[in-house]
């Protein structure tokens, strides 16, 4: 006889789920494995800060069968039969009475390096669900739940905490974040939260065949972005080079992200460009203003302008561009390139350290 199960992780908004064994209670259903269950499973909390930007991002979940629910003569509980390609599996889910939360955790991570590295041919249960709408018809059991942005390519990795452990994590993008989500496991069917939000078997209540409120817990990063100076000189006058001098401003989340000057520099007429690479955070509003332009030459277009940073993903690269004439005056100019680094100290804060370069 199998012994009931006591922690399996049972939804992405708590760390892990308790199933005990319960004697058949008069006060509540008894469990029915033969019931279909559901699942909805949101991208982020509702009132996470991460939600409104994660709806551009297009998370779908993947779910995978990793065991069936059976079950246990004489008690209100269930037990799991792992599926074929989780049979290594078999022994740990057998018991898991003693698992802390931490070791669900990694249960869940092996599994789905298995599941995902390695060139698996392990096949979805469900593909590509919209995060936050019902997933039904899912017979009782355990199951590996991931994250992902639709028609993301490249979306499984890993990373490593700050003892060097690696962990699997998948990948959702929007215009301006990546995000990282951990796997989960999910059992059903499950009962309701107690106190402390872990849903546990061997409390009162009916038993919970559709899941609902469950939702992701994702890390974020900044995604980078180009940006594309443009710079166009209809006339030249020919007695020396003249350098065009650009203050660069990024701003995202009401912070100052970006701060830099660039130069052009021109030896005759024609449209040259500079291009900022991956150093301002997506999504971030830039202003470019030139701030020199030597006492010969006119602006034709406006001397500032304004770009949202895009992502190096996309198709399209933020651009700004300006134009000058020559004004028939003899003034010659030439530039000096100032290029400031934030820079840890020694001490442990920070400051911006301006390193000059004479513009060629």
């Amino acid at each position: 006889m199998k012994k009931g199960l006591k922690k399996p992780l049972i939804a992405c908004s708590v760390a892990a789920a308790l199933i005990a064994a319960t004697t058949i209670s008069s006060l509540a259903d008894s469990i029915d494995l033969n019931r279909n269950c559901s699942m909805t499973i949101s991208a982020a909390a509702a009132n996470s800060e991460y939600a409104e930007d994660l709806e551009a991002a297009n998370v779908v979940l993947d779910v995978y069968k990793v065991a069936s629910a059976v079950a246990v003569e004489g008690v209100d509980t269930y037990a799991y039969q792992v599926e074929g390609a989780y049979e290594k599996y078999a022994q740990t889910l057998e018991d898991t009475t003693d698992i802390t939360n931490d070791e669900w955790k990694q249960l869940a991570n092996d599994i789905a390096k298995d599941t995902l590295m390695g060139g698996s041919t392990i096949a979805k249960t469900v593909e590509g669900a919209a995060a936050g709408t019902q997933i039904g018809e899912l017979k009782a059991g355990l199951y590996l739940v991931v994250a992902r942005s639709e028609g993301l390519d490249n979306y499984v990795t890993t990373v490593e905490d700050e003892e060097g452990n690696e962990s699997v994590v998948t990948l959702a993008q929007s215009k301006a974040y990546e995000y990282t989500y951990l796997p989960e496991l999910v059992s059903l069917p499950t009962k309701e939260p107690d106190e402390d939000g872990e849903r546990r078997t061997d409390t009162p209540g009916d038993w919970i065949y559709d899941l609902t409120g469950a939702y992701m817990k994702p890390e974020r990063e900044d995604l980078y972005g180009n940006l594309i100076i443009e710079k166009t000189l209809d006339e030249w006058e020919s007695s020396s080079p003249v350098t065009f001098v650009f203050k660069i401003t990024a701003a995202k989340r009401g912070e100052t992200v970006y701060s830099d000057v660039a130069g052009i520099t021109f030896s005759g007429p024609g449209t040259q460009s500079i291009t900022i690479e991956e150093k301002i955070p997506a999504g971030s509003e830039v202003t470019v203003e030139e701030i020199y332009s030597g006492a010969s030459y006119t602006a034709v277009s406006g001397a500032l302008q304004s770009v949202v940073i895009l992502p190096i993903s996309d198709e399209d690269v933020a651009s700004v561009s300006f134009e000058n004439t020559y004004d028939g005056g003899l003034v010659p100019g030439s530039g000096i390139i100032n290029t400031f680094d934030y820079v840890e100290t020694t001490a442990g804060s920070a400051e911006w350290v301006v390193t000059q370069t004479p513009e060629q």
